[in-house]
């Protein structure tokens, strides 16, 4: 038993999967830091410029999702493993709201 191949293999992906956590939670506290600049920026864009910016906006949700995918597969609730193991997300929110938004 102690030889077990299958056994050996999940202790393996498992401390595959550590690594990949502790990868992940250092992402986390960077893109938390660029969330923190993007609320930042944003705020002081609407407040002197009376308008919201179009492009922080889809960044910014983009980035919300992201996290949303790596907090995911932190806590074991997916396997997948967030960008740049896949693709970036695309923001959900729409050109027209982006116009609306921004006026």
């Amino acid at each position: 038993m102690r030889n077990d191949p299958a056994r050996q293999a999940e202790h393996e992906s498992l401390v595959l999967r550590l690594l990949w956590t502790i990868l992940f939670v250092l992402g986390w506290q960077l893109a938390e830091l660029l969330l923190m600049l993007v609320v930042l920026i944003q705020f002081i864009h609407r407040v002197f410029k009376g308008a919201l910016h179009p492009g922080l906006l889809g960044f910014g949700d983009s980035l919300a999702q992201f996290l949303g995918q790596a907090a995911r597969y932190l806590t074991f609730a997916s396997d997948d493993k967030p960008w740049p193991f896949a693709p970036w997300p695309a923001s959900r929110v729409a050109p027209d709201d982006l116009e609306d938004r921004a006026a």
